[in-house]
């Protein structure tokens, strides 16, 4: 089955902002606000998404790239970025007429035969503000007490050391934040960008793949704590391999060079192969460009989305 894998360009300004929140108690107020009106743009705009699957008849729609593939809905394939761009500028209201414009290029009359599936609920705003923050409170609170090592209690009553929730937790809570404002590419399988590069032998790539420690600050530093943060995927709720935004292009290129190859190879459980991986390796594709077009770093994680939970991007 593999994992719930994501793509993400990488906005270090956001990085840098949550960091500062977590490690310096510096506000994060604005960005918060931000994120849960972006929470609201994409909950309608999968709506739209969700809508064409009630719809009779040929669409068009590819779900895995349009719904559980791109940011938000998108069927473009040129111009994608512009698109993310709009869609984050949105306001909840404004998202109607994007989504439209994109059901219109599957089919110009296709707009007129989606209803948006709204049977989700979304929380309020406290509720959206609080999933936004996911654990950076509690690794706030963490990194208060990492020198004494104090017990952090969790949400759930349980209480545990604070070195050990930042070793573990730290690099996957500040990308969740980042990517609540800067949206990944969601797939599910062994499509992780290392794993496929591994089995693609495309060395030349996966040598840029380097620990996510950009994501920790100033918190490598400390002498107690024993960082989580292997340059590829192992499991779920993580960060795995980072590409600092100077060697983005050449990760690219490789992807570009070696595509066909890449395309060739299967989500393989262990027994047979299974699914093609051209779709999975467009998501790859775009999502890099969409990094090097905006000068960003990229990453690969797991379980920042899951289309089984709803949680989408």
């Amino acid at each position: 089955m593999g994992f719930d894998t994501s793509h993400h360009p990488v906005d270090e300004a956001l990085v840098d902002r949550a960091l500062a929140y977590l490690l310096e108690g510096q506000p994060l107020d604005d960005l918060v606000a931000d994120a849960v009106r972006v929470a609201k743009v994409r909950f309608r705009a999968n709506a739209w998404g969700l809508g064409v699957l009630d719809v009779e008849g040929e669409t068009g729609l590819q779900s895995d790239l349009h719904i559980w593939g791109r940011p938000f809905f998108i069927t473009a394939d040129e111009g994608i970025g512009a698109v993310i761009d709009r869609y984050l500028a949105a306001t909840p209201e404004g998202v109607d007429v994007i989504a439209r414009e994109q059901l219109a290029l599957l089919d110009p009359a296709l707009a007129e035969r989606v209803t948006p599936d709204m049977e989700g609920t979304l929380p309020d705003d406290a509720d959206l503000a609080a999933e936004v923050l996911g654990t950076l409170d509690v690794l706030r609170t963490a990194w208060a007490g990492v020198d004494a090592n104090t017990p952090v209690e969790l949400p759930g009553g349980d209480r545990v050391p604070a070195r050990e929730l930042l070793q573990r937790d730290l690099p996957f809570a500040v990308l969740r934040f980042a990517a609540s404002l800067r949206p990944g590419w969601m797939d599910r399988g062994y499509v992780w960008p290392t794993n496929l590069l591994i089995e693609a032998d495309v060395p030349e790539a996966v040598i840029a793949f380097a620990s996510p420690t950009r994501l920790v600050g100033a918190a490598a530093n400390h002498p107690e704590l024993e960082l989580f943060a292997p340059p590829t995927i192992t499991e779920n709720y993580m960060v795995g391999g980072y590409v600092d935004a100077a060697r983005v292009p050449g990760v690219r290129q490789a992807v570009e060079t070696h595509r066909e190859t890449l395309e060739a190879t299967y989500d393989d459980d262990g027994a047979e192969p299974v699914i093609p991986m051209r779709t999975s390796v467009k998501k790859l594709r775009e999502a890099l460009a969409d990094a090097e077009e905006r000068g960003m770093a990229f990453c690969e994680a797991t379980e920042v989305y899951s289309g089984f939970a709803g949680v989408m991007n």
